[in-house]
């Protein structure tokens, strides 16, 4: 049985194009107003829990793939970290764009593909991606273990799937 394929560059780029709340983002420098800011929040809290325990420190090159909005970006960025977001569609890094200048944070912004990224064996320190991952038939295959200095995963054990 052939399954639908999802996640496609022109399907995303349509989708960033209609959204009404496109120009939003989830990143807030005060207090969570609603659960997806405080979930994003979270994600934050939750990265650095983890990279007090890596090889993790200010100024170290972060990427996301898949970046969205770049909510959770703006908290690396906020941070001073050196971020770069990457993007499939160019109306959502032309989103992103506005969100970062709007909020006085700094990022470079790229267009491209999760499966072929324009980065050097081990020239970053940190890429993550948020809700990128399910449009993938299979996971371990794109973006990024080539390209970070320290890898490690959140992704479970084979044995833990539960596909």
């Amino acid at each position: 049985m052939d399954r639908p394929k999802y996640g496609d560059a022109r399907s995303f780029e349509k989708n960033w194009q209609q959204r009404q709340e496109a120009y939003y983002t989830h990143w807030t420098p005060a207090e969570p107003i609603n659960q997806i800011q405080l979930a994003f929040r979270n994600h934050w809290s939750l990265f650095n829990q983890l990279m007090a325990r890596a090889h993790f420190s200010q100024g170290k090159r972060v990427l996301e793939v898949g970046c969205g909005r770049g909510s959770l970006s703006c908290y690396f960025s906020n941070a001073g970290y050196r971020c770069t977001l990457l993007d499939v569609s160019q109306s959502v890094i032309n989103i992103a764009k506005n969100i970062f200048e709007l909020n006085n944070l700094k990022a470079a912004f790229e267009v491209g593909d999760a499966n072929c990224l324009p980065f050097e064996a081990k020239s970053l320190d940190i890429v993550f991606s948020i809700g990128l991952l399910e449009h993938f038939e299979n996971i371990e295959l794109p973006m990024i273990w080539h390209s970070i200095k320290f890898p490690f995963t959140l992704m479970p054990e084979e044995s833990e799937k539960p596909w």
